[in-house]
């Protein structure tokens, strides 16, 4: 389990693992944040956010961000239904919302990441 600044959480001296609905969130987090080819046996995983950085984004570029992120997200057979929505866009990055449906227990995950 990562804490909120992505380091590993170590209790009594042991790493937290986490399984399920945590694990499937954590995991969607951890994908929309890796670049493609990033994964040297996984070329294909991830988004290709150099296309979107340091500029400012045409409608079309908006839209085919939040497709490839869903797309990569609809990847995961864990994943029942995705909605990726640039949510804010400024000088200092982008904040995307992704809300997604869990397969398993239909459960939401919703949240909103920010890649600068």
């Amino acid at each position: 389990l990562l804490n909120d600044n992505g380091d590993l959480n170590i209790i009594n001296g042991d790493t937290k693992l986490i399984t399920g609905f945590d694990n499937l969130s954590q995991d969607i987090l951890n994908l929309a944040y890796t670049n493609k080819n990033d994964i040297i046996d996984k070329p294909n995983v991830g988004i290709e956010w150099t296309k979107y950085g340091g500029k400012r984004l045409t409608d079309v570029e908006i839209e085919s961000l939040e497709d490839e992120i869903g797309d990569q997200v609809k990847g995961d057979p864990r994943v029942l239904e995705v909605k990726a929505e640039v949510v804010k866009i400024d000088n200092k990055g982008v904040d995307i919302r992704i809300r997604a449906i869990s397969a398993e227990d239909f459960k939401v995950i919703d949240f909103v990441l920010t890649k600068v």
